[in-house]
């Protein structure tokens, strides 16, 4: 997985080509790149993201992921965002289909 996060400049690189995040999409790569193969649980990532007590339903995440989604595949990234159905997301590279 050649895919790395800048900290700084909030650009989500894959190879030689790279792409801005907004600053929730990039709470949720982080969360993903640093959770690595491990399944990130719907309601953590909610909870983590959005904060307790907030009312956020699991249809914003599902609006985040998709333009995570375009984003990666914008960078022709052999990571994909892949869903366990009722339980969360995980990365994977298209290899480990």
């Amino acid at each position: 997985m050649q895919l790395s996060l800048n900290l700084n400049t909030y650009e989500l690189t894959d190879a030689d080509d790279s792409v801005r995040l907004s600053n929730k999409e990039f709470e949720i790569m982080k969360y993903f790149i640093l959770h690595g193969h491990n399944i990130c649980n719907k309601e953590e990532l909610l909870t983590r993201l959005w904060g307790f007590e907030n009312s956020t339903s699991e249809n914003n995440l599902e609006v985040y992921i998709t333009y995570l989604r375009r984003k990666l595949k914008l960078l022709n990234s052999e990571v994909k965002i892949h869903c366990i159905k009722n339980v969360g997301y995980h990365l994977m590279c298209d290899e480990e289909e």
